[in-house]
């Protein structure tokens, strides 16, 4: 088993080498804990097999860079077991990442410039667990999602494409902006969104396997205003 714990005030980076991608095997459980002014930073890395674990203590910020967390059979990349008794933030930027299963409480979620991959569309790519359920509040801005979403909030969702249905419990605060999902989620108010039918999406992509060269790139056959269209 690998167990990572932080002091309080240490922040440690995983970096990999200019011009490297290191292959990283979880074969055995990865466990993460450190003190809420802790910080760890992943930076490169390409990561498979078995889920990280985030446990009490969660450490007060997790940050993701440029990774690809890949679970072979699209089980959960990374979870939290429990309910953090401290808020964490996980970051996640420029990365590729297999399903996120994390509780609504203790913990704040960040997607920048990422593909989130649960397998199916019906599949939850980010939620309590592999049957839904609520995850945490979320900040998504230039995401791609195959698969469901079930959210506790979402402070901002920009720029986003989502083939499953978006569930967002409460819907008082947040937006969704510039984005595309199926017509039947249930959100915070949209601005300039495309709303469209199930299954309708499955043409957009010119792949949807990892691994292939034109892995969720956008097809000639996705609509003109969402290949070109953005905040910008």
């Amino acid at each position: 088993d690998l167990h990572l714990t932080l002091a309080p005030g240490q922040r440690i980076e995983l970096r990999a080498a200019d011009q490297r991608r290191p292959l990283v095997e979880l074969v055995t459980s990865c466990i993460i804990r450190g003190a809420p002014d802790a910080e760890l930073m992943v930076n490169g890395l390409l990561v498979i097999g078995t889920a990280i674990r985030l446990e009490n203590p969660v450490p007060g910020r997790v940050l993701f860079r440029h990774c690809s967390l890949v679970e072979p059979a699209h089980d959960a990349c990374v979870l939290v077991n429990g309910a953090p008794a401290a808020t964490g933030n996980l970051v996640f930027e420029h990365c590729i990442i297999g399903s996120l299963r994390l509780p609504a409480n203790g913990c704040q979620l960040t997607v920048c410039d990422s593909i989130i991959d649960a397998g199916s569309d019906t599949a939850y790519a980010l939620a309590a667990s592999a049957a839904g359920g609520a995850g945490p509040p979320g900040i998504l801005h230039a995401v791609t999602v195959l698969g469901q979403l079930h959210v506790k909030s979402m402070t901002l969702a920009s720029e986003v494409i989502c083939t499953g249905t978006v569930t967002v419990e409460e819907r008082g605060h947040g937006c969704v902006r510039f984005s595309a999902l199926p017509d039947v989620s249930v959100t915070p108010p949209q601005y300039e969104c495309i709303r469209t039918q199930a299954g309708e999406m499955a043409r957009w992509f010119t792949s949807r396997q990892y691994g292939q060269p034109a892995y969720c790139q956008l097809a000639p056959l996705c609509p003109p205003v969402v290949r070109t269209g953005a905040s910008d």
